[in-house]
């Protein structure tokens, strides 16, 4: 598996869009859509392969906010019911998006991923680098990691790692600002 060394910048996840945007649809699929459900959401790959297996469901929160949820049985350990607020971009169309007919193999995503960042000269992401920058962007917005790893239903060790990146880049950022 190809995996990024950073997660995107908000450049890159413009790009991104812009560029799914431009390419329209992928055998059918709205690209735009597809990214913006990886980025907005974290999703890992297999619940947007197959929601029908992940008892995927929608429903509004006490403070009016629609939200998705989804069970993910884990490798090791429990199983976890995972629950994510959709922001505004995605709120409107997510669920019949989710509830569309799509393809339901997880290389139909990833080679559309590839697509897209070969035309956006970003051959190197995938799937995964949207639940890595998703986390990262929580981490470095100040979720407390309990929350980050619920929400992402990751591990202790994958936990570290999104905590690692956003430690590196803020490290950056005052050694930049300070003249270090």
């Amino acid at each position: 598996m190809i995996k990024t060394k950073e997660p995107l910048s908000v450049e890159q996840q413009e790009r991104l869009i812009e560029v799914a945007e431009n390419m329209g649809t992928y055998f059918g699929v709205d690209v735009k859509k597809t990214v913006l459900m990886f980025m907005d959401t974290g999703i890992h790959i297999s619940v947007m392969a197959r929601p029908e297996k992940h008892n995927v469901r929608f429903a509004t929160n006490p403070k009016g906010k629609k939200e998705m949820r989804w069970f993910r049985p884990k490798k090791k350990g429990a199983d976890a019911d995972t629950r994510v607020i959709l922001s505004p971009r995605i709120a409107d169309w997510s669920e019949e998006f989710m509830q569309g007919k799509r393809p339901t193999y997880l290389e139909f995503y990833w080679h559309m991923i590839k697509e897209l960042g070969r035309k956006a000269d970003m051959p190197e992401i995938s799937p995964m680098t949207f639940r890595h920058t998703f986390a990262v962007n929580m981490l470095q917005g100040g979720a407390p990691d309990s929350v980050v790893k619920q929400v992402l239903n990751c591990s202790e060790k994958t936990l570290r790692r999104y905590a690692r990146y956003s430690e590196s880049m803020i490290d950056s950022a005052v050694e930049e600002a300070m003249g270090w």
